[in-house]
């Protein structure tokens, strides 16, 4: 009894807790008479890094930036966070030498071994990047009014934090991708390559860039992959099916996605004998079909109605379904222009 007792007194009421969390509300509160002076206040007392706002077009196109060098000069001037991570790197470095078959960090793998940092600091800190996307919406507006942010943050050893946000859409193009990495490519640079000093050591701090880490729909989208994932071949890694998601990989066989098969992909496209034929669909292929659709209306032999009709009722084979063409219409025949995609074309033809 006196134990439970004892135990009891020690315990703290959650009422207790929000209380203090609103008299600390109040006081942040107090000290700051508007938006801009309280942030102001965070950044002389707290080290509060604004995030910095990059411009992708002449559209008013914002992405924002938080600066990750100084990010981690903030995590790192913290009392004891520097011999935390130092220990927990030798630890791991120890315990991989002991067992060969334990892999800790991305160190402990094969794609280490050409990382340039690591090759001329092998103890470096690791930095890792992870994204992801979010949807976000107005509480008391529609639902259509939601909007899709894309996050990055990067992972220094086991410490989180946040590096950037920008809306989905304007991460679609190659362009506005581009001048947002940009900053983060520079910051990784630096770090990489530059001596990072910091208060709280007097030795030299190294950082090595080791991955860019993502579930499989943020992975697609930074590729520039499939999005959609209820039909066709939606893993880019596997290229498995969509009939066959739910067999374990164990029991079928498949051919992963690397650098080495990719380029032979590449190389058979670019060898293949029909690549000529291919490319022509963007050219004369599209007229002569034309052509001919058009003499045989204006000879009798078929109206545009069974012209359609045909098209429709078309078998195709197994390899060409997603490739099926579009229905052409006497309106496309009448301006000569036929549309669709030049696989569907080259069905067509």
């Amino acid at each position: 009894n006196q134990a439970a007792q004892s135990l009891t007194g020690l315990l703290i009421t959650l009422e207790d807790i929000m209380k203090l969390i609103s008299q600390i509300q109040a006081l942040m509160s107090d000290i700051a008479k508007n938006e801009h002076q309280f942030l102001k206040r965070c950044e002389d007392y707290f080290g509060y890094v604004a995030p910095i706002k990059i411009k992708l077009n002449d559209q008013d196109h914002y992405g924002y930036y938080i600066p990750m060098k100084q990010s981690i000069k903030n995590i790192l001037t913290k009392p004891d966070v520097i011999n935390y991570l130092v220990d927990n790197c030798n630890d791991n470095i120890t315990q991989a030498k002991n067992d060969p078959d334990l892999m800790l960090t991305y160190r402990d793998g094969t794609a280490a071994q050409d990382n340039p940092s690591l090759k001329i600091h092998p103890n470096s800190f690791l930095i890792q990047f992870y994204t992801d996307g979010i949807g976000i919406a107005n509480p008391i507006g529609p639902k259509k009014d939601e909007y899709k942010l894309t996050l990055f943050y990067f992972v220094l050893e086991d410490l989180p934090d946040l590096v950037g946000i920008c809306p989905t859409k304007y991460l679609s193009l190659q362009t506005n991708q581009t001048k947002y990495f940009e900053a983060i490519i520079k910051d990784l640079n630096y770090l990489q390559t530059t001596v990072l000093a910091v208060q709280t050591f007097n030795g030299q701090l190294h950082f090595a860039f080791s991955v860019l880490a993502a579930d499989n729909l943020a992975s697609n989208e930074i590729g520039g992959f499939q999005r959609n994932f209820n039909s066709g071949q939606f893993c880019r890694s596997c290229h498995i099916s969509y009939q066959f998601k739910l067999t374990p990989l164990t029991d079928i066989s498949f051919l992963p996605r690397k650098v080495t098969t990719h380029n032979a992909y590449v190389q058979q496209v670019v060898n293949s004998s029909n690549a000529r034929i291919i490319a022509g669909v963007a050219g004369v292929c599209p007229l002569v079909v034309v052509a001919m659709l058009k003499e045989a209306s204006a000879k009798r032999i078929m109206t545009y109605a069974q012209i359609e009709q045909k098209i429709d009722a078309f078998v195709y084979g197994m390899n060409d379904q997603n490739n099926k063409p579009p229905l052409v219409r006497g309106k496309h025949l009448s301006n000569g222009h036929l549309v669709g995609s030049a696989s569907q074309k080259l069905c067509l033809f």
